[in-house]
């Protein structure tokens, strides 16, 4: 996936397909959009500086990446740099207008959401959707669009991607992980090495009193029966007069507390680099959003995680994969 395409604003090629890249770093990321970061020599620099966006070549899973280009550097040793976002970063451009309400089943009124607030954005709505089918009364008020559909989804382990469809066109599609028992990671497998544990329960909470619009306030709790830590949060947005029954009202307060409290989960994460020839295959056996087993003897490790990240860095003709489970 070395292969570079650089593309005009209206996803035309312009220049490619470039190979003289010294460093490709795509990086994707499940609950935001993915970044990529490029270096390259300076004589490169004159082919591709008038390009608006940059897609990979097809690997042998059918993927292409692509996100726009944000940022340029030339330094004066003769390496130039090139960076920006997946084409998630597309609906951050979009604002919800106005206040509104969205009904339907989950996938329902996110797609509503998105059809009606894509306004003159080049992103169309995928055929293929992930179907969440939780009944729901969705409110919104001049929020990005981006920023609401990830936390609308996140709670049900769901996120949503922008790629290309074979027509150069971006299309916006809800994603939902699997949880794959079978697919497991470990250095004694012999398909991870150079694990690395990370854990921050600083600013964890996980219970938090939600006060709607008319003052109501609803607890959502998930300590489970363990050690409680509460917050308060004012959801002024979540309007009783958007739901047409009580009990919508407090089960879009009690929701909202779902996406409040999904933000401060605290920080739990293990990241290792993948052998390249080992099994499980990524792309083929799991992808990003799945829910894996990962297990470290020596760290004590043996935990299932969603892979919320993944980097392929592929420098000197060499591409590693390198996974961050969270």
């Amino acid at each position: 996936m070395t292969e570079l395409y650089f593309l005009d604003s209206n996803f035309r090629i312009m220049e490619g397909p470039v190979e003289d890249m010294t460093s490709v770093v795509w990086s994707e990321r499940y609950f935001e959009p993915g970044i990529f970061t490029f270096h390259f020599p300076r004589e490169l620099m004159k082919r591709i500086a008038g390009a608006s966006y940059v897609r990979s070549g097809t690997n042998s899973s059918g993927e292409v990446f692509c996100g726009r280009i944000e940022y340029l550097r030339a330094d004066t040793d003769g390496d130039c740099e090139m960076g920006g976002r997946f084409l998630e970063c597309l609906l951050e451009d979009r604002v919800l207008a106005g206040k509104a309400g969205y009904s339907g089943t989950v996938t329902e009124a996110v797609l509503r959401a998105a059809e009606e607030n894509l306004r003159q954005s080049p992103v169309v709505l995928c055929a293929e959707q992930a179907r969440l089918s939780d009944p729901v009364t969705l409110t919104s008020a001049w929020e990005t669009l981006g920023d609401w559909i990830y936390a609308t989804l996140r709670p049900y382990g769901a996120s949503f991607r922008v790629t290309l469809n074979r027509d150069g066109v971006p299309e916006f599609r809800i994603v939902q992980g699997k949880t794959l028992p079978g697919v497991i990671f470990s250095a004694s497998f012999g398909n991870i090495f150079s694990i690395e544990s990370k854990r921050d329960s600083g600013g964890m909470k996980n219970a938090v009193y939600v006060e709607g619009k008319d003052g109501t306030v609803v607890r959502a709790d998930l300590s489970n029966g363990g050690e409680v830590r509460e917050m308060y949060a004012k959801a002024a947005d979540v309007d009783p007069d958007a739901f047409g029954t009580e009990a919508e009202y407090i089960d879009a307060l009690t929701r909202r507390g779902g996406e409040i409290l999904a933000k401060h989960a605290g920080n739990a994460s293990v990241s290792a680099e993948i052998d390249g020839d080992a099994l499980p295959v990524y792309g083929t056996d799991y992808r990003l959003g799945d829910v894996c087993d990962v297990v470290d003897e020596e760290l004590g490790i043996r935990v299932a995680l969603r892979l919320v990240q993944v980097d392929r860095v592929t420098e000197n003709g060499r591409t590693a994969v390198y996974p961050v489970f969270g």
